[in-house]
């Protein structure tokens, strides 16, 4: 049985500070479970969880024990509810909302180009850019209570258009516009059918479906798995590297008008 590294991270956020970050490991196996947590805000993406982030996956590629890694939830009903509204709606002038926009770009190159197999689980809501951040993974498996879609419009947002590439890559470019434009959310056997995910697995066999994708994976060496990532994601990395500045002044852009800041304060306001 292939044994599991646990990484948690746990957050008590008040003004963006951390005030704990716990790491639980067992060293007895090359999978290693990364599980997002920050349960006040349903593991909203900020500034400091991005870079947290980008800091576990440089220290798993260069933990040469760990051949695989799972992307999940500590949350039961949620894997990622996507962007920190909070830290939208605080954005002071265009610098900020660009620096925002390259860090969400940085974090997802991070993953894109994480050298090892990921496996993402994916339970609960994923919206937004915690779809992106899902879409990262080499294989994402769903199980009936998960929830998907790309409500930024209906907030006065965007996501960066170099993360939408993200999603391009796995679906059609139909299917992208029917989730950005409408904001609706998808089942997900219906995020299976638009190729978001490749399976969809009841709850309680999720874990063991998961574990039998590693086994099956890792039957091929190290050097393989990665040449054969890097062949797949390297022209869409260079696609977004490419596109970065234009898409952060695009989203800065945005982030200044009337209407992003009065959508926002009403959602902020509802909530």
């Amino acid at each position: 049985m292939i044994g599991l590294m646990y990484l948690a991270f746990i957050f008590h956020i008040r003004t963006l500070r951390i005030f704990a970050l716990m790491i639980y490991q067992e060293n007895n196996g090359p999978v290693a479970t990364v599980f997002l947590q920050r349960p006040n805000k349903q593991n909203a993406l900020n500034s400091l969880f991005l870079k947290r982030i980008q800091e576990t996956f440089h220290t798993l590629a260069r933990d040469e024990s760990v051949r695989l890694v799972v992307l999940s939830s500590a949350l039961p009903k949620t894997f990622c509810a996507g962007v920190d509204i909070d830290e939208l709606a605080a954005f002071k002038d265009r610098e900020q909302a660009r620096s925002f926009a390259r860090l969400l770009d940085e974090t997802i190159i991070t993953l894109l180009n994480f050298p090892k197999p990921m496996i993402a689980r994916v339970e609960g809501y994923a919206l937004g850019g915690g779809l992106v951040l899902a879409a990262t993974a080499d294989i994402r498996v769903m199980t009936p209570s998960t929830v998907v879609g790309i409500p930024a419009g209906r907030l006065g947002t965007i996501l960066p258009s170099t993360l939408t590439r993200v999603l391009q890559h796995l679906t059609s470019s139909g299917n992208l516009k029917d989730l950005l434009l409408t904001g609706r959310r998808v089942t997900a056997r219906e995020a299976v059918a638009m190729g978001l995910a490749r399976f969809m697995v009841e709850a309680d066999q999720c874990d063991a479906h998961i574990r039998m994708l590693a086994r099956e994976i890792l039957k091929s060496p190290d050097q393989a798995l990665a040449l054969s990532k890097m062949m797949l994601n390297e022209p869409l990395v260079a696609a977004m590297k490419s596109e970065m500045e234009t898409a952060a002044n695009h989203f800065a852009e945005l982030a200044m008008t009337g209407e992003w800041k009065q959508r926002l304060a009403g959602f902020i306001n509802k909530t």
